[in-house]
């Protein structure tokens, strides 16, 4: 036999035995006997104190050089209103420069009017909610004509992420022992635990505002409403399955 052939015999059989050696639960991707398994959820409720919003100018001009300056100009006066109602300078931040070519035809066999379509915007973090109608009214008088984007959020999330844990926690414990009950055992220790957790941001839907002259502040453009968010954790937990008569 050659040495090749003897090592390949000795590899296979190595093989064998470690399968042997696994527990029949592993070897099948079964769970472990005398466990169960449920999901639990919560969900806790906060106001937000935090929004981000994007403002910003959009033109159509046969003059690249002027869509440019008109957009430059419109985009520092934007900045400037904003800074003036506090919001820090490391709160905007610009999210979007573009430019494209739109090309209109108007009679056949001429050349088309060709308009440079550029845009450009800001996008704000405001931490105080409520100024967001303030900054939307001071933005669009200062030349803003694109608004959108606007979401709010929870600046810090760990309290409400301890609610939703607690009652996440609590469900799954009484899945589990409802459960249970239902085949006449009880349950014991969690063996396993798995989180799984996510914000739910509320976002508002702002459409491009054309009226530079639009008293949003007032009520020009509608309420703006903060409401309320929710943070949701799930757990999936694994519980040691007791019989009945162990828990008497």
């Amino acid at each position: 036999m050659s040495l090749r052939r003897s090592a390949m015999i000795h590899a296979l059989l190595l093989i064998t035995l470690l399968l042997a050696a696994l527990p029949l639960a592993a070897q099948d991707g079964a769970f472990p006997q005398n466990t169960i398994q449920v999901n639990g959820s919560g969900t806790a409720f906060g106001a937000p104190d935090i929004a981000y919003i994007e403002i910003g100018y959009e033109i159509a001009d046969e003059d690249l050089n002027h869509a440019f300056e008109q957009t430059s100009t419109t985009l520092y006066a934007i900045r400037d209103a904003v800074l003036a109602l506090d919001i820090a300078s490391e709160d905007i931040q610009t999210s979007g420069l573009s430019l494209w070519v739109d090309e209109r035809y108007t009679d056949y066999g001429e050349e088309p009017q060709r308009f440079y379509r550029l845009s450009n915007a800001f996008r704000l973090i405001i931490r105080d909610i409520e100024r967001v109608a303030d900054v939307i009214d001071a933005s669009v008088q200062a030349g803003a004509n694109n608004i959108y984007g606007l979401q709010y959020g929870i600046a810090d999330t760990d309290a409400l992420e301890e609610q939703a844990r607690a009652r996440a926690a609590a469900d799954a414990k009484a899945r589990a022992a409802n459960l249970a009950v239902l085949f006449g055992n009880t349950v014991g220790e969690p063996l396993h635990i798995s989180e799984f957790s996510r914000a739910n941001y509320g976002s508002v839907r702002l459409e491009a505002l054309a009226m530079a002259d639009a008293d949003i502040g007032s009520g020009g453009g509608g309420p703006i409403e903060a409401g309320q968010l929710s943070v949701r954790v799930e757990l999936s937990v694994t519980f040691e399955l007791l019989s009945g008569e162990e828990d008497e």
